[in-house]
This record gives C-alpha cells, sequence and structure tokens, in this order.
C-alpha cells in the first residue's frame, strides 16, 4: 500500500502534563464547532442544574461531596456527555478521560468554574490564534491571485 504525508496543519497542546492534545487549530470546521461547543456548553449546565434540582434534597457532606447514588450517577452521565462532545469538536484520537485525569468535567475548579469551562477557556487563545492564522493565510492568497490575474491582462 502506498502512503502519502501531508501537512494537516495537527497541532499537538500539552493538557495539564497529562498529554497531547491534537487538533487544527486552523481549521474553520473546528472553530464553528468550538463555538457550538461553547453556547451548548450553557444549554448543557442549565439542564444540568435543573436534572439537580429535580432530585431534590440530596445529601452531602460537609465539602459538599454528592453522597446520593442518584446524583453521583447523574454527574457520570453529564460527564461523559461532556466529553463526547469535546471528542466530536476536537477528534475521537483525543481521549478526554486520560487528559483530563479522570476528572469529573462538571466539577468545579478552585477559581469556582466548572472544570469544562476552564478546559475551553484555557483553549481559546489557541483556537483565535488559529483562526487569525486562517485569515491571514486566505487573505495572502487572494492577494496573490489578484497579482497573477493583474499581471495576465497586462
Amino acid at each position: 500500500m502506498k502512503e502519502i504525508c501531508f501537512d494537516s496543519g495537527i497541532e499537538e497542546v500539552m493538557v495539564n502534563g497529562r498529554g497531547p492534545m491534537r487538533f487544527n487549530p486552523s481549521d474553520p470546521n473546528l472553530y464553528g464547532r468550538f463555538f457550538a461547543a461553547m453556547d451548548k456548553l450553557q444549554e448543557i449546565e442549565k439542564e444540568y442544574n435543573q436534572q439537580v434540582e429535580a432530585l431534590g434534597n440530596t445529601n452531602t457532606d460537609d465539602k459538599g461531596f454528592a453522597k446520593s447514588g442518584k446524583m453521583l450517577k447523574l454527574m457520570k452521565q453529564y460527564d461523559q456527555r461532556m466529553k463526547n462532545m469535546l471528542a466530536e469538536v476536537f477528534g475521537p484520537d483525543n481521549d478526554f478521560d486520560d487528559l483530563l485525569n479522570g476528572i469529573n468535567i462538571m466539577a468545579f475548579g478552585s477559581n469556582g468554574e466548572r472544570i469544562i469551562t476552564n478546559f475551553l477557556n484555557a483553549l481559546m487563545p489557541i483556537i483565535q490564534a488559529g483562526t487569525n492564522k486562517h485569515r491571514a493565510d486566505a487573505a495572502a492568497e487572494a492577494v496573490a491571485q489578484a497579482k497573477q490575474k493583474r499581471t495576465q491582462r497586462e
């Protein structure tokens, strides 16, 4: 079998020292999926909070950890749902359970934000830089084509 190798723009980003996450930050499709996920995150979090509220008075320990089996099951379901969404955005080769060291993505970081929010916020500058590169490359290509057409007309 023949094999081809080409520059696909894939970059690696080390995630909290756990391992590399691979994606092309200048891919317009990734950009669209990323911002759709950001919007969907708000919907899912609202849905999650409604589900938690529907469980009623769940018993928690002094650190706020749920003792209720139903609550733990719900948290696990939403964790998996969000990690599946991340795989849809960044590609199925990225194992987010491994990259995030098994942390439930619906848990809170020390800054009071959910892990998923912190993760996406950390990726935002990389995605924006990739998008800017894509736009700059596209503009440079358009200028080059315009110059070539001008030269051909002359």
